[in-house]
């Protein structure tokens, strides 16, 4: 009779790979979260030049991999534009940091504002001139990122809590 008690109480115990999934899983999600966070603080920061947008386009993308699938589309818009740093050039198409997959109706007003020719300000990284953003926005994604690894900590601090309270269960029986 205590063999199958004992049996119940050790299969409520998470295997160690829930453990492993749930802390590996929030770091991964507030650490992306952040990055993007921090380097747009970072980019506040940094100085403003004049550029010139050569090129902008919406690309489309069909992970699906069924031609013309309506549904499982994603849309990034591309805007590839040049700007001078002491007499040298610089290209680059980072319109800001984090991801900016979107509808098509979305990728389409990024890419309307960035007409081909159009003169833009250009946010520059000084020790490293290369690296540069149209834009400095806080996006919904970086936000949901850092929301999604705060739940999957909540959610690992609970399974070891559970784990623990088990444990000391298991001693005490």
């Amino acid at each position: 009779m205590t063999s199958k008690v004992e049996s119940i109480n050790k299969s409520k115990k998470p295997p160690f790979i829930i453990y492993l999934v749930l802390f590996a899983s929030a770091v991964s999600f507030i650490a992306l979260g952040y990055n993007d966070m921090s380097k747009n603080l970072e980019a506040h920061k940094w100085p403003i030049v004049k550029g010139t947008i050569i090129k902008s386009y919406i690309l489309k993308s069909d992970p699906s991999g069924i031609i013309n699938n309506p549904i499982d589309k994603d849309y990034y818009p591309n805007v590839i534009y040049k700007y001078t740093i002491d007499n040298k050039e610089y290209e680059n198409s980072k319109i800001y940091y984090g991801t900016y997959q979107a509808s098509e109706s979305n990728a389409r007003k990024i890419v309307e504002k960035y007409p081909d020719g159009s003169s833009v300000n250009i946010h520059y990284k000084p020790d490293s001139p290369q690296e540069s953003v149209l834009e400095i926005a806080w996006t919904f994604k970086s936000f949901l990122l850092m929301i999604c690894g705060v739940i999957f900590a909540g959610l690992f601090i609970l399974v070891v809590y559970q784990g623990i309270v088990l444990k000391k269960q298991d001693r005490l029986s």
